[in-house]
């Protein structure tokens, strides 16, 4: 039961059995109530059970397609509202603009406090000014889905305006800022600038710095100062400034720390690899070291100790590291097997050849081809996608 006292006004005291705690009497706010469950009666928790919901759960419901649950979630953030009137504005400004049912809901539930912005003071003046950069109603509202930071950030438009100067089209600016909604957070003149004028300064064309951007966003919003140890340590493990694989040795590095970088070299040394071949295969294909030590682990001992492949010839191949083990090397393999013990033609073929092979090739030469000699052939082959073996 809920005791208040007279002597102390700004608390009150709740009983459970022998037990007595003094809180604050802000507690008496709905939005605090069941915090206060678990201590009162049964008689209590009954009483505050009841309580009535908010009355923007219902709004949330009816005008943003939310369910009962999402609704009664999302209410914390309009607990100061005693009207409608500004997510009823905020709801025509958003319709006005495009945004379907769909669209409505995705923005509010990512932002709830957005159908609280000043339609007049907030949201018409972004929407103005990106229009004058140059974008169309449609390219305005797919601008907004692809990243709604642009409806809540401050200083917002030099940071699209720098982004739209360094990727190629519009249509890719929405796909980078889809791909990384932290591009609109950085501070492009103390990450995006100085990183793109170095990549320069090393031979990087602008062409791929743009594709950086869009692919790997997430590299070139780094730290100046980071991103320059992160080139240095590049050049330092021999790729050459300006190479085709310079942003990929990046994005490899970027991922893991040297403790990491150290422990997949030792990991590879322990199948036979010498340091020359670790960093040989690391120049040739970067992104293997991506994959995780257990990926790397189960795909060496399948290729040396399943396929019977040399791991100095796995160092000049590392793309074969890159493939999924159960869903292309395995079951390829199994194929490749198949046709050495039926004598067709495709047995010359290495294994190197076959999983380099887009899905769909792979198919029509290696297993549509020779389905009438082994009709079982594409069942081989999916039950082996599929980890299974066939009798």
């Amino acid at each position: 039961m809920l005791h208040k006292t007279s002597h102390v006004a700004s608390s009150l005291l709740l009983r459970h059995g022998r037990r007595t705690l003094l809180l604050p009497t802000n507690l008496l706010n709905p939005a605090y109530l069941h915090l206060l469950l678990p201590f009162s009666s049964s008689t209590s928790s009954a009483t505050i059970a009841q309580t009535p919901p908010h009355f923007m759960v219902e709004y949330l419901v009816s005008h943003c397609a939310f369910s009962p649950s999402e609704a009664s979630k999302a209410s914390k953030y309009f607990l100061h509202l005693r009207s409608t009137q500004k997510p009823d504005s905020v709801l025509r400004f958003l319709r006005g603009l495009g945004f379907d049912s769909s669209n409505v809901k995705t923005l509010v539930a990512w932002c709830p406090r957005l159908l609280t912005a000043d339609v007049d003071k907030t949201l018409e003046p972004k929407i103005a000014a990106i229009r004058v950069l140059g974008f169309s109603d449609a390219e305005v509202t797919a601008l907004v889905s692809a990243n709604p930071s642009v409806l809540r950030l401050s200083n917002i438009l030099p940071k699209i305006e720098l982004l739209r100067a360094h990727l190629p089209s519009k249509a890719s600016l929405l796909k980078a800022l889809r791909r990384d909604p932290t591009l609109l957070h950085c501070n492009p003149n103390k990450s995006i600038v100085p990183n793109s004028s170095l990549l320069r300064e090393h031979g990087v064309p602008d062409s791929k710095i743009s594709a950086a951007i869009l692919n790997m966003p997430w590299l070139l919003t780094r730290r100046a100062s980071s991103f320059r140890d992160l080139v240095n340590q590049t050049v330092r493990l021999g790729f050459p400034r300006g190479s085709g694989m310079f942003l990929y040795a990046l994005h490899a590095i970027s991922r893991m720390s040297k403790e990491t970088f150290q422990a997949k070299l030792e990991l590879m040394k322990s199948f036979g690899w010498s340091e020359a071949e670790f960093s040989s295969a690391f120049r040739k294909s970067p992104n293997f070291l991506t994959r995780s030590n257990e990926k790397l682990r189960a795909a060496m001992k399948f290729l040396v100790e399943d396929v019977g492949l040399d791991p100095a010839y796995i160092a000049e191949h590392p793309m074969l590291l890159l493939f999924s083990l159960e869903k292309r090397i395995k079951p390829r393999h199994k194929v490749h097997q198949i046709m050495k013990v039926e004598g067709l033609f495709g047995s010359k073929a290495s294994l190197l050849s076959i999983a380099f092979l887009p899905e769909e090739k792979f198919l029509e030469h290696y297993v549509a081809r020779h389905i009438e000699k082994v009709p079982a052939l594409r069942e081989y082959y999916e039950t082996a996608r599929l980890g299974k073996v066939l009798a």
